[in-house]
Order: structure tokens, then sequence, then C-alpha cells
């Protein structure tokens, strides 16, 4: 148990807490401090996602706040959490509760700032208040230039973020003092006012982004932006216009600003992030660059879950009928609505089908959505009725009724039309040679398939297709599809893990070290086949198991470390820190972890 821990401020950054009580406690070392709080001498200090705090949790005997507090509002969890992938959420957790499973998302880790960043205003008022500062979350987050509170430039520290990889010591904490933030006095001159109202807003969005859970389904990002490209005119048809959402988006923000986001884009080319966002992809974006996008498209970050659903430019069903002689005419009794193209409009149709026989397409940028597109069937109930609407003057002051009027009469010169050339014995001609064409295979095969019929006689298949579908369809038997094998997924899994700690426990035990990897272990066991990601998602405890054992680079490094030191120690040779390097095959120079974790181990040894 820890003797005291300091009180967390609101909006302070764990790590903050993590460095106060490194200054409070007296200790001379980073690493005693490491290991008063994690238990671990020498640890990587990742300032926006610090690992293992549960073990510090379980440390402190009088704790007000609960340990997902902790995590949800004192780190970055939300930022990193709500525009990535479902894997990367699922182990941000067990990351920094317990360190494990930083290799399953260590590669879309969100771009940080180079320095801590600081408020002077705000480190003044702490001063005068508390006595001291502290970094504050919401500062830190990369996007956010001015402090909401004060409407003031943030400024750099002398404080590199972290992680570092080229600096000494490793692992200290540091917390704001007048030697690392100097400059007090606040830059608020230096923002216009339009320039100033965006920062804003950009800031109030990514604070938004980084303090709760946004409910974003990262594989539905894409159809979102696409219901908000519509919505502002960027969509007609299928198709984007990109040219227009590029120019107007530059000008909306400005290269100034875009350049100060680090956002800029080359419009020249297709892979720009910004042409990518809005298509289906599997990039995890900076929450930056879906800020300035969403603020753009005129919605809030925490609106967007609103847009999940599938693209519809006609909204959610029901839909009215526009059969004027129906009981529910004008009445939202149709359910759904099959998209389409209209090449000569450029833009997107409906085909509405109703259970009244009536079927009919509309524009989807028709304002009123009244006015039929095209009639495409109207059932024998209903046709004499539009028959005598032909010869009626009586509705041609209603617009609408007056279109559906010329409407009909394409529907009836199409019609006429196929039946000119289509006699009724020569769709009966093509029905039998189906019907004999079935009767044949079918003798042979019984659970012979419409593919297998098409490719024995395509000409026949493709004019009952087009003319006469209905019975097509009725008369084809449907294909017997046997069923495949059933695996049984919790007896594989339960099998495999043993397995799996079988041979994870062969490769530790080797004399000579092996790096424990997901393809190490499954080339010991000979099951590399099912030791994929799409394998393991079926998987559940042998995937878990994994996580708890894989090595990262440093881990095995370490371990490898460990073992010349004492393979050297045994034989009585020689130890020093660059013989140490050598045989445990480690550059000098690629991690300053590892050069003090060599310096220390050494030093160890010779005392």
């Amino acid at each position: 148990m820890l003797s005291f821990f300091p009180i967390i401020y609101k909006d302070e950054l764990l790590y903050s807490v993590f460095a106060r009580y490194h200054i409070k406690s007296g200790n001379t070392y980073p690493s005693q401090t490491s290991m008063d709080l994690f238990d671990e001498e020498y640890m990587r200090s990742y300032a926006h996602l610090p690992r293992k705090i549960e073990t510090t949790y379980n440390k402190i005997q009088y704790n007000q706040m609960s340990l997902i507090d902790w995590i949800f509002n004192h780190t970055l969890y939300f930022y990193m959490f709500n525009f990535s992938t479902e894997k990367t959420r699922g182990n941000l957790s067990p990351f920094i509760e317990t360190g494990k499973g930083a290799n399953s998302f260590g590669n879309v880790i969100i771009k940080t700032n180079e320095f801590f960043k600081y408020c002077p205003k705000c480190f003044k008022e702490d001063s005068m208040k508390f006595g001291e500062s502290f970094w504050r979350k919401d500062h830190q987050l990369f996007g956010v230039k001015i402090c909401l509170k004060h409407h003031v430039w943030l400024l750099d520290s002398k404080i590199n973020w972290q992680p570092r990889y080229k600096v000494k010591h490793f692992s200290q904490f540091e917390v704001p003092n007048e030697e690392n933030c100097p400059e007090l006095h606040a830059k608020e001159d230096l923002i216009n006012i339009e320039l100033k109202d965006k920062l804003i807003k950009i800031a109030n969005e990514c604070t938004k982004v980084g303090s709760k859970n946004l409910h974003i389904n990262f594989e539905n990002v894409p159809l979102m932006y696409r219901h908000l490209l519509y919505r502002e005119g960027y969509i007609k048809g299928q198709a984007t216009n990109n040219q227009k959402l590029y120019k107007d988006f530059r000008k909306y923000y400005g290269n100034e600003l875009i350049t100060l986001l680090e956002a800029d884009f080359d419009e020249s080319k297709r892979s720009n992030w910004l042409a990518t966002i809005i298509k289906k992809h599997k990039q995890v974006f900076h929450p930056l660059k879906h800020v300035l996008l969403s603020i753009f498209l005129n919605e809030s970050v925490d609106e967007l879950y609103k847009y999940s659903n599938k693209f519809n430019p006609f909204g959610e069903g029901p839909y009215i009928c526009l059969n004027p002689y129906a009981n529910h005419y004008k009445r939202k009794v149709i359910r759904n609505v099959e998209l389409a193209l209209c090449l000569s409009e450029k833009e997107q149709i409906g085909i509405f089908e109703c259970s009244c026989g009536f079927t009919f397409s509309r524009l989807s940028k028709e304002p009123r959505g009244t006015l039929v597109k095209e009639i495409i069937h109207v059932n024998k109930t209903h046709s004499h009725k539009f028959e005598g609407l032909l010869i009626s003057n009586d509705t041609l002051k209603n617009e609408e009724i007056k279109r559906l009027k010329t409407k009909y009469k394409h529907y009836k010169n199409r019609l006429a039309r196929k039946n000119k050339y289509i006699s009724d014995e020569v769709i009966e001609y093509y029905r039998s040679k189906w019907i004999n064409l079935i009767n044949e295979y079918k003798n042979r095969d019984p659970n012979i398939s419409l593919g297998k019929l098409k490719k024995q006689d395509p000409i026949t298949y493709k004019f009952l297709y087009i003319n006469d579908k209905e019975w097509l369809n009725k008369i084809t038997p449907k294909s017997n599809k046997s069923g495949a094998k059933i695996v049984d997924w919790k007896a594989r899994d339960q099998e495999l893990l043993t397995c799996v700690k079988d041979g994870y426990n062969s490769l530790i035990n080797k004399e000579t070290p092996t790096r424990i990897t997901y393809y190490s272990i499954g080339r010991e066991i000979n099951h590399l086949n099912l030791i994929t990601l799409k394998a393991l998602k079926k998987l559940p405890k042998t995937k878990a198991y994994f996580e708890t054992v894989v090595e990262s680079t440093e881990q095995f490094q370490v371990r490898r470390i460990n073992y010349v030191i004492n393979h050297s120690f045994h034989e009585n040779e020689e130890i020093t820190v660059n013989k140490v390097r050598l045989r445990a095959r480690i550059a000098k120079g690629k991690s300053d972890y590892i050069e003090q974790y060599i310096e220390e181990k050494v030093r160890s040894i010779l005392v």
C-alpha cells in the first residue's frame, strides 16, 4: 500500500498525478517511483495511456474514484477509442489496466503533440489556488490550440511528450513549473476573430471526442459522412463531387489553419485523407480529421451516430403510395424502396412497389415527394381507371394528376412496343424449351441448380428473364445447397488452448531464447492455419492466452539480456555492457530503456 497519494484535480492527466506523487514522495530516481506505483522498476511511461494503473489503484487505501473514472476522465482513452477499430477498442482497457495487449494496437496510436501544452493563465490560477499546477488532459489533445476557459494560445512547455526514444531519463515524471513552463504571458492578441472562432469550435469538438463514448461503429463511418455529404449537396446520384468538396473545405478553413493543424491534403492525389475518409476503408484516421470534416458538414461529433444507418436519400420508410385510385392514396403504406441511378438526371431514383399493384419511381431530389418519375406497373384492378384518366379532362388542373396521365401514356406505349414483337406463341415456345431442359437434367441430378441450367441454354434463359421473369422464377427449381461441415468452435478453442500452452512451454524452456510470437507458437504446434486473426475471433480463450504470453521486441530483448548475463556469470566470464549488448544482438542506441536496463543489470552483477 502507498503511504499517501495526491488528490486528483478535475481534468488532470493521470500521468500528471503520478508526476506529482514523484515530487512529493522524495524519490530520487524515476525508477523508484515506477516501482512504488507499478511494481516494475523500468517501465515505458506513456502520458496519454499510462499502463498497469490497476496495480497503482489497488495500492491506494482511500480512493473516492473508481478505476473506470481514472481511465475515462484522466487519460486520452476516448480520443483513441471513438474512431478506432473494434480490435483496438477491445485492447485499450486491458492495456491501461494491466499493461498487456500493446502489440495489437501500437501501430494505430494517434499522433500527439511534441511537447506538453499549458495555458499561462491556468498556470497562474493554479499556483494561486493550489500552490502548484498540473497537466490538463484537454490541453494535450492534438488539435486543441487554445484554452477553452481563457481563449488564449496554448504554449509548448520544455517537456517532451511520451513515449520517448532518444532522450535521457526514459521513465521520467515531470510536473509543470516555472522552469519548464517559463513563458507566462498569454498570447491572446495574436488570434484574429475569425480564426479564434474556428479554433474554439475545433477545441470544443476535440474535447467531446476525448471525454465520452460517441457510440460510433468504425464500419459505419463512411455511411455517416455519405448522409452528411448528400445533405450538404456534395453527392448527386452515386457520385461525390470531390473537387467541390476540396475547394469548399479549403475555403472554409483557410490554408493557414489547415497547415497549423497538420491537416493539409493534395487534391491531385486520389488517396488524400479527405477523399479516403469518406469512402469505405480500413484506415484509422486521426480524431482531429473527423472533427474538421464534421464541423465543415455542419454537424457535431456527438451527433454523428444518428447517421450510422444505411444511406437512403428517401429517408426511413414507410413511404407514400401515389396511386390516385387506391383508398390509401398519399398515405405511408410502402415499406421498402429499391434504389437505382437515373443516368439522364445523374441522380438517384427510388422504385416503390405497393401492395395495391402500383409500382412507380420518383427522383430523390424531388422536393414535394409526390411527383411520379415513371410508372413501372399497374395491375388489372386499376388499369381500367387509368384508361379513364386518358380520356378525361376534369383533372388536368391538378399538376400531379396531369403528370400521372403523361406517365401512364408512356407506360402504355412501352407495353405496346413489347407486345408488338413478342407474341404468346413465342413465349410459349421458350417456356416449353425451359421445362424440357429442367426435366431432362432433373432425372440426372435431383439437385440441379439454376446456374447449371443457364449454362446449358443461355439464350432461352435470357429471353425468359427479360420477358417472363415471374414465370421463370416460379418454375425453376431452387438449388439444395449441401450444408458445410459445422465446426464446434468451443471444443476447438479448448483443444487449441492446450496445444498453445504446450507450445509456449516448449519455446520458453529452450536453451537458447526464442521470441514468443503468434507465428513461433503456431509453428511449434504445427497449427499455423488456426493462428490467424480471422480464426482467433472464434477462439476467445486461445486469443486471450496469446495476449498474455506474446512478447514485444523489448520484452524479448530483456529475456535475451538476462540469458546472456546468466550464462556469462555461470561460465565465470567477464561481464561488460558492450559484451552483453553484442551477445544479445542488440543495436546500440535503438532503445534508451534497453540501454538503461543493460547498464543496471551489469552494475547489479558487479556490485
